[in-house]
């Protein structure tokens, strides 16, 4: 792939201005994930790890949707978790 065949999908993201400066929020997303790992080497329980993840998946989901996040983690805490609304048919 070159410039000249991509040049209006690369083009349109300058136009776009709706679109976020970087498209790495999946690798932010993971980052605390990876930080606990190095500082504690490992979860004492797979059930820790379970809701750890829970947690850490669910918090930028509601965020996105402007759910207060002590709103989301009391429900998440009590297996009421909020579940996003399915996307219109077009």
């Amino acid at each position: 792939m070159s410039f000249s065949t991509q040049k209006a999908a690369i083009l349109d993201d300058l136009h776009r201005l709706d679109l976020p400066m970087t498209k790495n929020q999946a690798e932010r997303d993971l980052r605390p994930v990876t930080r606990h790992r190095k500082i504690s080497s490992c979860f004492q329980s797979h059930a820790d790890a379970e809701r750890f993840a829970r947690v850490r998946s669910d918090l930028p989901t509601t965020r996105k949707h402007v759910i207060f996040a002590i709103c989301a983690l009391i429900h998440l805490l009590n297996d009421d978790p909020w579940i996003p609304p399915a996307p219109l048919a077009a």
